[in-house]
């Protein structure tokens, strides 16, 4: 912590760092700043992942997984 601010916490073996502390930007601004072809955020299938997907191997999830009327 600096602060009130958190820097860095780890649970387990899984560290979370606040990026703001390291590219005083948005994360979507990131791109730009370091003069690469913009990007852009792609889709997850959230509705796919569940316990019983966690070890899935196989091909894309199908549309539906992936919310698309939401």
């Amino acid at each position: 912590m600096r602060g009130t601010k958190l820097i860095l916490m780890e649970v387990g073996n899984v560290k979370f760092l606040d990026s703001l502390n390291y590219f005083p930007m948005p994360l979507t601004a990131l791109p730009k700043a370091f003069d690469l072809k913009e990007l852009k955020k792609g889709y997850f299938p959230h509705l796919f992942n569940t316990l019983a997907h966690q070890n899935y191997l196989g091909p894309i999830p199908a549309l539906d997984f992936y919310d698309p009327d939401h």
